[in-house]
């Protein structure tokens, strides 16, 4: 008798091959061990599709490991749910303040100004602003704003009093026209501002360059600058000048999202009467009348949010100036550094040593010469200082 040919055959194939043999019949066992050999065959594709499709994922793993596994996934999401709602309590986004200085630094950099547009600049009430962002005095990432902290300031607002309620003792501060002055040094006059309406008809800039958009965004002015800075003529350096005040007030002293007002449009058409507006009180009153109207709804809140920001660095000692002796705030100060300050103290827990009464208040700068800088006490605040504690 002969035994199993050692060798790879399938199990039909050894079958056949002993059925053939002549040495005699096939024993039983040897049609044992062909059938077993037989049902060794390895599957069809289809075969193994199948396979693959009805095998878990979690293979290997015990059915308690799966659901335990399953179980902390389902906790770990739920976790983070409440952590991040903990967060965007209300129906605003997290980061809902539009006002932002980075959006005209960048234009800035894109247009390459001319000698020509800084003369005509020069004439507009914002050209400190202008200056420090040409001459590379202030940097995007130290001017980053901060939505949290700025909802925190907002939190300190005393609606009884309408003021900011600072420290443990409950100091109460204003923000005022001479910390803007302190911050942008806007030259303006006593003119009245109104930002309640405008009618694109009436803005001789828009109808002599035949602008025929409905609305203007942010986009569409950035493209007009990019357009008109290449000209030489006068309208075109003018109106260079026209549209970087316009995108300044609206991304940043006015926000208002993404259309631009035709009033805004109308403010900055007279470069000489921009000159007169009184610049500082409005960009306070619509800040303020927004606070005071959103004070338990902080992110609703509209206007120029970031002068919050300057105005907590002058007035707590929390953060050190990266340039002390620099008239304007938005130099002097770093945003990010004055956060990182906060993160382990609030507002309302500050010792009194730690907030400033003065103001700081700075003449008209005109950029070349050293401006002449005192210091203000509002007599209108307690003599006690107010500070944080940790």
């Amino acid at each position: 008798m002969l035994g199993i040919p050692d060798c790879n055959l399938s199990g039909r194939r050894l079958l056949c091959l002993l059925r053939n043999q002549n040495t005699g019949d096939v024993t039983g066992a040897q049609l044992k061990v062909a059938e077993d050999r037989r049902t060794e065959v390895p599957p069809t594709r289809k075969e193994k599709m199948k396979t693959v499709k009805d095998t878990p994922r979690s293979k290997g793993r015990s059915a308690s490991t799966r659901k335990r596994s399953a179980t902390e996934r389902g906790e770990g999401s739920k976790i983070k749910k409440a952590r991040k709602a903990e967060v965007n309590k209300g129906d605003v986004r997290e980061t809902p303040y539009h006002s932002s200085l980075r959006g005209i630094m960048s234009v800035i950099k894109e247009l390459n100004l001319r000698e020509s547009h800084k003369r005509v600049l020069k004439l507009t009430p914002f050209w400190a602003i202008f200056e420090t962002i040409i001459d590379d005095k202030v940097t995007p990432s130290q001017c980053r704003k901060s939505d949290k902290m700025i909802i925190e300031i907002i939190e300190s607002f005393d609606p009884d009093e309408e003021r900011f309620k600072v420290g443990k003792r409950g100091q109460l501060l204003d923000l005022t026209c001479a910390d803007l002055v302190s911050f942008y040094d806007i030259q303006g006059r006593e003119d009245f501002v109104s930002l309640q309406y405008g009618c694109k008809e009436a803005i001789k800039f828009v109808t002599r360059r035949k602008i025929e958009d409905k609305r203007l965004t942010t986009t569409s002015v950035r493209q007009l600058l990019l357009q008109y800075v290449k000209g030489d003529e006068t309208d075109d350096v003018e109106d260079v000048a026209r549209l970087l005040c316009l995108y300044l007030l609206h991304t940043f002293f006015f926000p208002m999202g993404i259309n631009v007002k035709w009033v805004l449009c109308e403010r900055v058409d007279d470069l000489k009467r921009m000159r007169r507006y009184e610049w500082n009180g409005t960009i306070i009153k619509e800040l303020m009348s927004s606070i005071k109207k959103y004070h338990n709804e902080s992110r609703k809140v509209s206007g120029c949010v970031m002068s919050l920001l300057y105005w907590l660095c002058e007035h707590t000692n929390l953060a050190n100036p990266l340039h002390p002796e620099h008239p304007l705030g938005i130099v002097r100060w770093s945003i990010p550094q004055l956060v990182n300050k906060f993160k382990k103290v609030w507002i309302r827990d500050l010792k009194r040593s730690l907030v400033v009464l003065e103001v700081r208040n700075i003449e008209s700068w005109s950029g070349d010469d050293e401006p002449e800088e005192k210091h203000v006490v509002d007599d209108s605040l307690p003599a006690e200082d107010v500070n944080k504690s940790n």
